[in-house]
């Protein structure tokens, strides 16, 4: 009886070569992403359970990269102008704008908001109609830091024209600083918490991504890898 014969050919060898070595680094790429976010939502947890602290008091405190998901508590006067509205922003399944504005502590220092979500109308002329608080709210928010470059199409520079809102893709700290025409400003943003004055729709993701999809997109390129295997195995015998 006959048997069947190893015999792997070049095109088939190369292209295993090539691409085995890739699909088992995209799957530990997707397991080392799902501990990034484990470690992500074990910070915030253990800091947005935490006692705020005060601005303007403890301000020297929350300036560092480290400072994200602090919680802060602070008295300001919010600003109607200029008033910025983040595009594209999905809540729901609904698409509509987080709504941005500035802030004057009782020290003059300037602080950035983000009041929460809005829906959009139904054409891009149909913007949301929102009301700015009169005198100075008292509201708890958290640090957001962004944990890396946003991807855009292109790089839009905010200004300040003869209209507002601002409508962007993104926002740039820096810019930031140049609508607040000043150096006291908190370097990063506020996010609102439930409850607070002028909060609108609150719901503020830890991550973008949940750990348990990375764990499942890992799955996926491992098993991948293992029809790869499969194939040049079936490709390479030879019957008699």
């Amino acid at each position: 009886m006959a048997s069947h014969s190893f015999k792997p050919d070049r095109k088939t060898t190369l292209l295993t070569a090539c691409l085995l070595p890739l699909l088992v680094s995209l799957g530990f790429w997707q397991l080392d992403r799902q501990q990034q976010k484990l470690a992500i939502l074990d910070i915030y947890q253990q800091r947005i359970s935490a006692p705020p602290l005060l601005l303007p008091e403890q301000w020297s405190q929350l300036l560092g990269e480290d400072a994200s998901y602090r919680r802060v508590q602070l008295s300001a006067e919010l600003q109607p102008s200029p008033m910025i509205l983040l595009d594209n922003r999905i809540n729901g399944g609904v698409v509509g704008y987080e709504v941005i504005q500035s802030a004057l502590l009782d020290d003059s220092r300037v602080v950035w908001l983000n009041r929460g979500w809005v829906p959009a109308g139904r054409t891009r002329q149909d913007l949301p109609e929102l009301v700015t608080p009169e005198g100075s709210i008292s509201v708890q928010a958290h640090v957001y830091i962004p944990l890396g470059e946003p991807f855009t199409l292109s790089k839009q520079r905010l200004s300040v024209g003869a209209e507002t809102p601002i409508i962007a893709q993104q926002i740039d700290t820096a810019e930031l600083q140049q609508l607040s025409k000043t150096q006291d400003m908190f370097p990063h943003l506020l996010r609102l918490e439930e409850g607070s004055s002028a909060a609108l729709h609150i719901q503020w993701p830890a991550v973008n991504t949940r750990p348990e999809k990375h764990q499942a997109y890992a799955i996926q390129w491992f098993a991948m890898a293992c029809a790869l295997i499969v194939f040049y195995v079936l490709r390479s015998i030879e019957k008699p």
